[in-house]
């Protein structure tokens, strides 16, 4: 399937990418004016969101830090001389990758 000669059956659009099955499959032609436009647009808004993300990263972080100091090994029974207490804090940055690829997957299966 050659999408730049247009050489595609109605019947293979829905095997398309969403954002060429929104286009039909036609090239879209801009300015540079408007591609530093859309680029602008796009870090406005991506940009502070990431900044957001890695703060609450940074936070999530320094707490787990801090809640180590405070006594969350003895708390918890963890043995001070072991690596239980990296473990328990990497199951849950094991688990959020595992999930974030899942919700992935699932979020592409429903645009379709």
């Amino acid at each position: 399937m050659d999408i730049q000669d247009g050489d595609f059956k109605k019947r293979e659009m829905k095997d398309l990418d969403p954002a060429l099955q929104f286009t039909n499959a036609e090239e879209i032609e801009y300015t540079p004016e408007e591609g530093k436009s859309v680029l602008s647009k796009i870090d406005r808004v991506m940009m502070p969101m990431l900044c957001w993300v890695y703060l609450i990263q940074f936070a999530d972080k320094t707490s787990l830090n801090y809640a180590s100091l405070m006594g969350i090994r003895e708390d918890t029974h963890l043995d001070p001389k072991s690596q239980q207490y990296s473990w328990a804090s990497s199951i849950f940055y094991a688990g959020y990758i595992f999930w974030e690829y899942a919700f992935l997957q699932l979020y592409s299966c429903s645009i379709c």
